[in-house]
């Protein structure tokens, strides 16, 4: 089941890699995963209004221009896997890496475990190490659960985080009562 999540982190990655390189020929100072606070949405909280930019750079009339880096989910993939984070049962489809969907039955929680989760991996004080790429291993952006029907979603841009980010995340839910999830990338598009 993990490998599965390996493969898509690592695909999306080597995608992402090459976006950055490729811009930075023309756009030196191009800047991966840049946490921006958008204007509108303030009736959220503000942690759910932070966002990390896949790149942002200046161009020639210095304005600044912003990249997202979209692939399709691999179709040779498994349709459906499943397996458990403690006795919660998770059923993974297809999945982009920057496009998750958590799906579970509406659950009451005030969901502060999820918020530590996300500060953590949203890396607020940009404290983790930068590689050559200038990626951190932090995820871009999550929501907090929204009511669809009966059920509750998750949407989360997991970025540069690494597989264990996901792994945490699961662990998370099944802590809050959660009892079967299904993750996939539902209603992602690529553009």
């Amino acid at each position: 089941m993990w490998d599965h999540l390996s493969i898509a982190r690592d695909r999306y990655l080597a995608f992402f890699r090459k976006g950055i390189r490729a811009r930075r020929e023309t756009q030196p100072s191009a800047t991966p995963e840049l946490l921006l606070l958008p204007d509108g949405s303030e009736h959220l909280p503000e942690l759910y209004r932070l966002y990390r930019m896949d790149l942002i750079w200046k161009n020639e009339q210095d304005q600044h221009r912003m990249n997202e880096f979209n692939l399709d989910p691999l179709p040779d993939l498994p349709a459906v896997l499943e397996g458990s984070v403690g006795s919660m049962r998770v059923i993974f489809y297809p999945v982009v890496w920057n496009a998750f969907e958590f799906r579970f039955p509406t659950i009451e929680s005030d969901w502060a475990e999820f918020d530590r989760w996300y500060q953590k991996w949203l890396n607020l004080e940009d404290t983790n190490f930068r590689d050559s790429d200038g990626l951190s291993g932090v995820v871009h952006h999550a929501a907090r659960p929204q009511i669809e029907g009966d059920m509750l979603v998750i949407p989360v841009d997991f970025g540069s985080a690494p597989v264990n980010a996901v792994i945490e995340l699961l662990q998370v839910l099944a802590t809050a009562g959660v009892q079967r999830v299904e993750v996939g990338s539902f209603t992602f598009t690529a553009a």
